[in-house]
């Protein structure tokens, strides 16, 4: 554990046009907290190709341009060899959180996005985390078993099974294992569904998640939510899925 190292880090696999919405924030890094260097994960600085011959999750998410989840085994494992601050590409900074990366104690902190969900679209780590190093354990082996698949549903597994992080609360400070998880309306001040509107926007505010999601979609769930089941209980998971697919299909056309 130790202090945070002043640097904001993004991932951009691939040499897809960046959308809009990542200009405005990479706009407010800069502006907010200009003393912190930015970095992009992208496969310069990230051994892709090696990785995926050592990963088979992230191979398969590879082979099927699942780019999120890409992004997720990206992000773990570059931030553990050197710490600092990840930002999705769709978070403003509206505040200088310097203060919260100070702590010569800490190892992890991030905020909750909900009243019980995990959010992992901004988080800070100490370089060697010994909580990254649980997430990327999971995804070694375990990510086979479990139903989970998104980056917060792993998180508030690890936070729960391997720290006893008691999630039941608005506000986490874990001094014994340097872990801080900050209330929602600190990087999340409305959730997906709502409308945003500025009196979200509190003195305890430092981010805003902007939710955009494009990699949204039905056609991913079929790998991502059958990879740990086996038989019949796949065959039937997959059937499922496929009416959903279309079910989604008729209602866009509408």
């Amino acid at each position: 554990m130790g202090k945070i190292p002043k640097k904001l880090h993004y991932v951009w696999i691939g040499n897809g046009e960046k959308p809009e919405v990542f200009y405005k924030c990479l706009k407010s890094w800069q502006e907010k907290m200009p003393d912190y260097e930015i970095v992009e994960i992208n496969e310069s600085n990230f051994d892709l190709n090696f990785h995926l011959g050592k990963n088979r999750f992230l191979s398969e998410c590879y082979n099927r341009k699942l780019w999120a989840y890409v992004a997720d085994y990206a992000r773990v494992h570059y931030l553990y060899k050197t710490g600092g601050i990840y930002m999705d590409i769709d978070m403003e900074i509206v505040k200088d959180f310097s203060e919260l990366t100070q702590n010569e104690n800490i190892d992890f902190f991030t905020g909750f996005e909900s009243d019980d969900g995990i959010g992992m679209g901004l988080f800070g780590v100490s370089p060697q985390s010994k909580f990254l190093k649980e997430i990327m354990d999971f995804y070694e082996d375990e990510i086979w078993k479990s139903s989970l698949f998104t980056i917060p549903q792993v998180t508030k597994h690890i936070l729960k099974s391997k720290f006893s992080c008691d999630l039941s609360k608005k506000e986490v400070k874990d001094d014994k294992n340097g872990i801080y998880i900050y209330p929602k309306e600190s990087f999340y001040p409305f959730l997906p569904h709502e409308k945003f509107s500025e009196s979200m926007i509190t003195d305890k505010t430092y981010a805003i998640h902007w939710w955009n999601h494009s990699w949204k979609g039905s056609k991913p769930f079929l790998f991502l939510k059958t990879k740990h089941l086996k038989g019949i209980k796949k065959y039937l998971k997959k059937l499922g899925i496929y009416f959903q697919i279309i079910r989604d299909d008729l209602r866009n056309m509408k």
